[in-house]
């Protein structure tokens, strides 16, 4: 009844739009994405990372993130000289991804758990890295992939969720399949190749025309005055 009776519904992504009709819910839909803080999250040309640092953050929650996955595909990549992994974030499942990294020889070798961080530490890691990866099995719109992008990093991440409308597959970062970890091994090398030719600062300012605050907060201010002026005939 309620979304029968909005003058407007607004959703984070095309993808949620269409979930919303499936189940039979109807209206008008506008798009109004998820929003960061671009004073905290936001490209700083003068940190040049070597590329090779990759980082990943979440609350390392495995059966949506599948950072065991990541890990795994880590273990196919030990002849990547200086690759490593830097993963932020605490949870449940730390401790056992931790035995992972170390049964498999790589923690504090290429796999590095980082604890906790604040938004401003998790901005400067993001300037200080090469890329942000995202092996999820199920998203909404993630805030970490916008964290990321408005600090011009490229992106590997699943085709889940909002994902596919938030990266241009091989323009500023790649998409792969979820579960599927040798795409991911292969996303990986593809990104080493490239990771010389990736315009940080393009993709800074695409993120930003996006999903800043500001922009964010006007397209709701005109949302609200449709509304209004919609009301008032």
């Amino acid at each position: 009844q309620l979304v029968e009776k909005a003058s407007l519904i607004t959703v984070v992504s095309k993808q949620m739009e269409n979930a919303m009709v499936t189940h039979g819910l109807t209206g008008k839909f506008v798009r109004l994405p998820n929003t960061v803080d671009t004073a905290v999250f936001n490209y700083k040309g003068d940190q040049q990372s070597s590329g090779m640092k990759l980082l990943h953050v979440s609350m390392l929650v495995d059966r949506e993130k599948n950072v065991s996955g990541l890990i795994r595909a880590m273990s196919k990549l030990t002849s990547e000289t200086n690759l490593e992994l830097h993963i932020v974030g605490s949870g449940n499942d730390e401790a056992a991804l931790k035995k992972l990294a170390t049964d498999l020889r790589l923690s504090d070798r290429s796999v590095f758990f980082e604890g906790y961080k604040t938004n401003d530490e998790i901005a400067a890691m993001m300037n200080d890295s090469g890329a942000l990866i995202m092996f999820s099995n199920f998203e909404g719109m993630p805030v970490t992939i916008i964290e990321a992008q408005c600090c011009g990093l490229p992106v590997i991440a699943t085709k889940v969720g909002a994902i596919p409308e938030m990266i241009e597959d091989n323009k500023d970062g790649a998409l792969i399949a979820a579960n599927d970890e040798d795409a991911l091994v292969n996303a990986i090398k593809f990104y080493i190749g490239k990771r010389n030719t990736f315009d940080r600062r393009s993709i800074s300012e695409k993120a930003k025309e996006q999903y800043s605050l500001q922009h964010v907060g006007l397209k709701l201010q005109q949302i609200y005055s449709s509304i209004l002026s919609d009301d008032a005939k």
